[in-house]
């Protein structure tokens, strides 16, 4: 599985807890910097709220998309949400 870094955090890291030389410091920023990147996006976790017991229509609690078409998506089909099956029932209070 792979680990993500925030490289800037690590470098302020560097130049404050460590003894190095500027040029030192130059070749590690340099190197960080030439690590090839991936675009990270914090996952989102939610559940479905069940607004109708009947026909099982639910909303993600994350963004609010009402999924007439099936309670049982692993993802939210709007935000892209993770999500987990809630027998609560909302009636709209």
């Amino acid at each position: 599985m792979s680990r993500y870094i925030d490289a800037e955090y690590n470098l302020r890291d560097l130049y404050c807890y460590f003894d190095f030389s500027d040029e030192e410091l130059t070749a590690i920023s340099t190197a960080l910097k030439e690590i090839p990147t991936a675009d990270v996006v914090e996952r989102k976790c939610g559940e479905w709220i069940i607004r109708d017991s009947i026909h099982l229509h639910s909303i993600c609690s994350c963004c609010g998309y009402y999924n007439a078409i099936s309670p049982y998506y692993v993802y939210c089909p709007n935000c892209g949400a993770t999500m987990s099956y809630e027998r609560r029932i909302n009636n709209g209070d």
